[in-house]
């Protein structure tokens, strides 16, 4: 028997009028980078930064959330391309859990260490992501919805700009475009095969 097709859509912009505004979610769980920040951007200095992202439960059942790092590469349009998982940057970006099980509108706080280079001449980008856990679908095709909150390690003499700004805004939309992309030819050829795997579609 084949196995079902898995397609993997990211969400990447507030969908609720009452979600923070720095925080994408979907209809079930949500991600922020913490602070009123659209994204996590330091600047290289040689030593590890500490910094967390918020996941928090918009239901009133328990829900299990599972957490990775993705790398991300800026092409000169200025949109991302999405990489493997662990790969680049994401390679020197640890989280403190990878899976966190929420209760009825409960928040979790996760700690995300970024180990800095002492110096960096280009920027450097990776993405967590967050998708909920759970079994695939008995068949036909099912989606899961994943989060992306974007971090960066920014150029030497160049400062970062993590605050809230529509800037937040456009780097979410070119994540998800990138990823919808990447994700959706995938499915295609996955199809024509029988099969679909994502690298990055569960926690390893």
């Amino acid at each position: 028997m084949k196995s079902p097709a898995i397609v993997v859509a990211v969400l990447a912009v507030t969908i609720a009028v009452a979600a923070p505004a720095v925080a994408v979610q979907t209809d079930t769980f949500g991600l922020q980078a913490s602070g009123s920040r659209t994204k996590m951007l330091h600047p290289p200095g040689g030593s590890p930064v500490h910094d967390s992202v918020v996941v928090y439960n918009r239901t009133t059942s328990p829900v299990t959330v599972d957490l990775d790092v993705i790398s991300e590469t800026l092409r000169p349009d200025g949109t991302f391309t999405p990489g493997a998982s662990g790969a680049g940057l994401a390679a020197d970006v640890q989280l403190a859990i990878r899976q966190v099980t929420l209760g009825a509108r409960a928040r979790r706080t996760i700690g995300v260490t970024i180990n800095r280079p002492d110096h960096a001449t280009v920027a450097r980008y990776a993405a967590v992501t967050a998708v909920a856990a759970g079994a695939a679908p008995s068949g036909g095709v099912g989606v899961q919805e994943r989060l992306a909150v974007l971090v960066g390690i920014t150029a030497d003499g160049r400062h970062p700009s993590g605050g809230s700004d529509s800037g937040g805004a456009r780097v979410a939309a070119t994540i998800a475009a990138a990823l919808l992309l990447a994700i959706g030819g995938a499915a295609l050829v996955a199809r024509r095969r029988g099969g679909l795997h994502f690298g990055h579609a569960s926690r390893p």
